[in-house]
């Protein structure tokens, strides 16, 4: 979404989240996504890629410290029922 935001041409790669390919983990050991390669870069957390996407023209795409706290406290709230532990 960042790089689709700030007009980055970019190519997706659609994998078996059930069973990830070899050259998948090679990217990422820890198997999750997303996950950007721009040539021997590999980023592999949401915020690397928006900080990525920063560095080109446009828009800034980055969240304000407010919507950062909101957002830190809906996802504290929900992550029980995330991670299926709720009591």
């Amino acid at each position: 979404m960042a790089l689709k935001a700030k007009s980055i041409e970019y190519s997706e790669v659609y994998i078996d989240t059930t069973n990830k390919p070899a050259s998948f983990l090679a990217l990422t050991a820890s198997g999750t996504t997303p996950v950007l390669r721009e040539g021997a870069t590999i980023l592999t957390e949401s915020e690397e890629i928006v900080a990525f996407a920063e560095q080109h023209p446009g828009p800034s795409i980055q969240s304000s410290e407010a919507a950062k706290a909101v957002g830190a406290a809906i996802f504290g709230a929900m992550k029980p029922y995330f991670l299926n532990t709720v009591e």
